[in-house]
């Protein structure tokens, strides 16, 4: 079972404020949330990244992991998070049949290199205190990973045998799927209290637009976002089983 995420796939879309992004060579910066709402909303998230001690995460060896992805990008570093999304993207944009499996192990050796300290080194104190990212960008990248560990997990099956789907479903929902995305930015800007109810109302928007894909593939869709948001609000219980369907585990 695949350990990794896909950042092309459909969680970083509307999720992460990429609202003009479709799988085949869109680009965009990824954020979980507008900077106006994380001032107003986002404080240390709860959970395995609140609590973890910076003090044991080997900063020079995260960081030569970090250098090793970076050359299997084509980057010279992982500084820039647009950069890196990109260089993510184009994985899959280029090879629409076998990318998505092939960033899935190379984010499998990412985590590989880490090992036991991934826990620690990815946590928003280290990445905050010791790798000097301010609190959005560090929050962006932490939700990147988790998103990416749930696409590549337990919901890789699921994706990899419906990719087909997925990408014509962009392609071809695209003005609509944004337009969710777009009423969801709009509404959490002017009244940040209600996240919970219009991420809710924006999952419930996009899903529909997957039902001839099939009711897992509209579950994991609905798990993609849920675990994008969990590190930053993770107050909000947002509901999928309605979907029906369940993504199975490897």
């Amino acid at each position: 079972m695949s350990k990794f995420v896909s950042i092309v796939l459909v969680g970083l879309f509307f999720y992460y404020g990429c609202e003009a992004v479709v799988l085949t060579g869109g680009h965009c910066k990824p954020s979980i949330l507008p900077k106006s709402v994380i001032q107003q909303l986002i404080q240390k998230p709860l959970g395995k990244h609140a609590d973890d001690d910076r003090d044991d995460c080997e900063m020079d060896h995260f960081k030569n992991c970090n250098h090793e992805l970076a050359e299997k990008l084509g980057l010279e570093n992982l500084d820039n998070e647009q950069t890196v999304a990109n260089a993510l993207n184009d994985i899959v944009a280029k090879d629409l049949t076998n990318g998505f499996a092939e960033l899935c192990k190379l984010g499998d050796s990412y985590l590989d290199c880490l090992g036991p300290s991934f826990n620690k080194c990815i946590s928003l104190d280290n990445l905050e205190n010791n790798a000097g990212l301010d609190h959005d960008t560090a929050l962006a990248f932490i939700a990147m990973i988790d998103t990416l560990q749930y696409e590549c997990g337990p919901a890789y099956t699921v994706i990899n045998s419906n990719f087909n789907c997925l990408i014509a479903t962009q392609n071809i929902a695209k003005d609509n799927i944004e337009g969710c995305s777009k009423e969801f930015r709009k509404n959490i800007i002017l009244d940040p209290k209600n996240i919970c109810r219009d991420t809710q109302e924006m999952v419930d928007c996009i899903v529909p637009y997957y039902d001839h894909c099939g009711a897992q593939v509209k579950y994991a869709i609905c798990g993609t976002v849920k675990t994008a948001f969990k590190s930053s609000v993770p107050q909000c219980k947002i509901e999928c089983e309605k979907f029906k369907g369940r993504v199975k585990k490897n």
